[in-house]
């Protein structure tokens, strides 16, 4: 036992510098590139260069302070003759330091402009942080023994499974999506809750088909929720019916909750991805999944996820809420046909007390449910 503590002690050191790094790697390179576009930008334009004096000449030397007299008169009021000395003459006699001569002939800048530059750029990064609302907002609650992503296979008994795809089949509420769910070929609606909203949501008959699984995938430490039901029929070309590749169901993001009563936004602790049916012959539609590292994956890191899970019928993805994340449309022949691939995500938060109270308890976002609603008043 006492061996496998320093390796032990060792790793969880290693572990601690990998998170730093991955949540400051941003902030490091734009430091590096700020600081090196300043040294050689120095360096050409000459700014920290010593500067010559004007005309290049030594300044005139003073005299020696030894003063010209006229003859001396002794004690006895005779005079001698005394040689006197010139000034120029006192001044070839005095010996000249070299370096006493470099520093009259230069003028030498002390620091120059850098320092005073890698103070501002600090500055304005720690104003960024502290001050700026859409900058640094990000309020994390996940923890370093949470594993990126796990799965759950038969989440739900076969009896619940098929009435809950009864359920969400043809939802009444689930219309145009909005957001990160509004793609080409995607539909859906959102609820969103707190813990004093979870009795609305309990009570309400057009949701009873996701309360099961809300009950099930529930963390219990978490006071604030995000339920979302996704509809993906992918889509195809419309002159060969080739497949298109690379087509989002779900936009890549970080899903975070936000309120106007605060600046900062609060990461999920967890989100959890639930197939609910997935069509016979259907392709694509996996779930992407990147490591937090301070910005949005976008270019050749979107090909290239920390994580990827394809999509089966009755299995829950349970994925850390700092993680970045993306779901493709489906493809492949039940894309052509149609047949939808449908998924419940659930967004789960852990959020001060005082920011909840500034928040409504319960919210539904339904294209349908607006379009009912702008009819009845009409």
């Amino acid at each position: 036992m006492g061996e496998e503590e320093p390796d032990g002690q060792s790793a969880k050191i290693q572990k601690l510098w990998d998170a730093f790094i991955e949540n400051n790697q941003n902030w490091f390179m734009a430091t590096v590139v700020f600081v090196t576009m300043v040294l050689v930008g120095n360096k050409l334009l000459g700014l920290n260069s010593p500067k010559k004096a004007k005309g290049g000449a030594a300044p005139a030397r003073k005299p020696s302070s030894q003063k010209a007299h006229g003859p001396k008169k002794d004690a006895k009021g005779s005079q001698k003759d005394k040689a006197v000395a010139s000034p120029a003459s006192v001044a070839d006699a005095t010996p000249v330091d070299p370096e006493e001569e470099a520093t009259e002939k230069k003028v030498v800048q002390s620091t120059g402009w850098t320092p005073y530059l890698i103070i501002a750029f600090t500055m304005f990064r720690v104003m960024m942080v502290f001050v700026n609302p859409k900058a640094g907002g990000y309020q994390l609650s996940t923890t370093d023994l949470q594993p990126l992503m796990t799965t759950t296979e038969y989440f739900l008994p076969p009896k619940a499974l098929a009435a809950m795809q009864q359920g969400v089949s043809n939802h009444p509420l689930t219309g145009k999506a909005q957001g990160i769910f509004s793609q080409p070929g995607t539909e859906g609606f959102t609820v969103a809750f707190d813990h004093r909203g979870i009795e609305v949501f309990e009570e309400s008959r057009e949701l009873s088909a996701l309360r099961l699984f809300f009950e099930r995938a529930r963390v219990s430490d978490c006071n604030a929720f995000e339920l979302s039901l996704v509809v993906s029929r992918g889509s195809k070309d419309a002159e060969d019916g080739s497949d298109i590749q690379d087509l989002e169901a779900v936009r890549t993001h970080l899903s975070a909750f936000s309120t106007n009563s605060s600046a900062r936004q609060y990461v999920a602790y967890q989100t959890d991805i639930y197939w609910v049916h997935v069509p016979e012959g259907a392709s694509g539609g996996e779930l992407h999944l990147y490591s937090y590292k301070g910005g949005t994956p976008s270019g050749a890191m979107l090909e290239k996820p920390d994580a990827t899970v394809a999509p089966e019928t009755n299995t829950v993805a349970h994925v850390r809420g700092d993680a970045f994340q993306r779901i493709m449309a489906p493809r492949g022949a039940a894309a052509r046909r149609g047949d939808a691939t449908v998924a419940v995500v659930l967004d789960q938060y852990i959020v001060k007390e005082e920011i909840l109270a500034k928040s409504p308890p319960f919210t539904l976002t339904s294209s349908r449910r607006r379009a009912v609603d702008e009819a009845s008043e009409a």
